[in-house]
């Protein structure tokens, strides 16, 4: 190539770049007759410029054409790309599986990853294919304090392994105003169908999923080792593991977030923090809501209906409610629900703490409540009607019944003791195991 021609082909670059600086959009396309056969070599071409500030901005896109197949791998490490938005011409984009064959570490197949960077906004909505094998075959990866910036709708459903995985890193995703209401029109963004979870939080990351679809996986989102995560309004639904769990010393505001349908819906433990404030939990295939090992979970105002397992031999199965371990749970007041479950409604084993004055806990088809081995449970005021066995208090457990209403089981006493349990039930509604106030082997009822 000749001086003269690369001095003019250079001069030509200027021209574009002083073009956009001065606030004019710029768009690539790849794909079949487009600019790029690759979104890689678009991010190349487009990488090379240094934007100065504008006044309203500028925005630089790329545009995946239709019928384009994403059949690489994009890896983008200590560099800025969040500038440049990625868009498809049809509804979604395939990926194809099969070609994510680099690990780019803790492992990560993933079509999208970013160490020590920002990645381009994500505003297209990625499939999966089935080619290849699906193990640690992530849609997007965040590592090393990386950022990703996810539309609404957009995202990687039928993910190999997950759609999204931030390890020290933050996502933002979906389109909402600050105090986590949907702009019109939009949602949140989509995760769906991964077969593991679909959203892992770990290692002190971030992730606003305000409204996120991430129903139909194993799990739904998994948030560990000091993670953040905001769920609002999210749909977690029909997860074949759990809808939403949290743990090691992580915080999830789940409010107004739907499980429904997923083995277990909400799981806190080792320390997880939740927030299921108005919460739905309908027909969980094995435990609503389940609180371990020192854990905390805020259910108020939430909907805990329908729990299907018919056992409860163990801690995960058959429960509305399942708490154990040094874990607290508060759903205080009328608007709490836990009802209809196969089992019991709620179930506290060990030094736990369980608050759920004024409640609705009717129709379980073992016992409204339970509370065994030093459990603490307080239901004043709550309304136990319709369970099979009413409510039990054994070994140390105790139950704090005041002003509550279990009405007539299908077997057996409206309140029991065994092993030394403790119930007060001032001004209860309900027959009793024992002699009122008086200390028997089986234990005591206050009335």
């Amino acid at each position: 190539m000749s001086k003269a021609r690369d001095i003019a082909d250079i001069g030509a670059d200027l021209d574009e770049l002083v073009s956009f600086h001065t606030n004019t959009n710029l768009t690539v396309t790849v794909g079949a007759g487009g600019d790029y056969a690759t979104i890689t070599a678009a991010l190349a071409y487009l990488s090379q410029f240094s934007r100065i500030f504008v006044n309203s901005g500028a925005t630089v896109t790329i545009s995946l054409l239709t019928g384009f197949v994403m059949a690489e791998q994009v890896h983008v490490k200590s560099l800025d790309l969040g500038f440049i938005r990625i868009t498809s011409v049809d509804s979604e984009v395939v990926i194809t599986r099969s070609a994510l064959v680099t690990d780019f570490g803790t492992p990560s197949f993933s079509a999208f990853h970013a160490t020590n960077a920002t990645l381009p906004e994500i505003a297209c909505l990625f499939n999966m294919d089935t080619s290849g094998t699906a193990t640690s075959r992530n849609g997007i990866c965040c590592v090393e304090g990386s950022k990703v910036r996810i539309r609404a709708d957009c995202g990687v459903k039928n993910s190999g392994s997950s759609g999204l995985v931030l390890l020290g890193s933050t996502a933002v995703t979906g389109d909402t105003d600050v105090d986590g209401t949907a702009l019109v029109g939009t949602g949140g963004s989509i995760f769906t169908g991964s077969t593991d979870a679909a959203v892992q939080v770990r290692n002190g990351s971030s992730a606003y999923l305000v409204r996120a679809n991430v129903s139909g996986c194993a799990t739904g989102i998994f948030a560990r080792s000091s993670a953040t995560v905001d769920f609002w309004y999210g749909n977690a639904t029909n997860c074949t593991t759990v809808g939403l769990r949290c743990r090691d010393n992580s915080n999830m505001n789940a409010r107004s977030s739907d499980v429904s349908g997923s083995r277990i819906g909400v799981f806190a433990s080792h320390i997880g923090i939740v927030n299921f404030r108005y919460g739905v939990a309908t027909a969980c295939t094995g435990t609503g809501v389940r609180s371990f090992t020192g854990s905390t979970v805020e259910i108020a105002d939430a909907a805990i209906t329908g729990t299907l397992a018919t056992s409860h031999t163990d801690v995960d199965l058959g429960y509305g409610l399942s708490v154990s371990g040094t874990s607290t749970v508060n759903g205080d007041g009328a608007g709490t629900i836990v009802t209809g479950s196969a089992g019991h409604n709620v179930y506290g084993t060990g030094a736990c703490t369980i608050s759920l004055k004024g409640a609705s806990l009717i129709n379980a088809g073992g016992r409204a409540a339970e509370a065994e081995e030093g459990a603490r449970i307080s239901i004043h005021d709550a309304v136990l009607t319709g369970a099979a066995t009413g409510v039990k208090a054994t070994t140390g457990g105790q139950i704090a019944a005041v002003n509550a209403n279990v009405g007539t089981p299908t077997t057996g006493d409206g309140f029991t003791v065994t092993n030394g349990g403790h119930i007060f039930a001032k001004n209860a509604t309900g027959t009793l195991s024992v002699t009122a106030n008086t200390i028997a082997a089986a234990g005591i009822i206050f009335s």
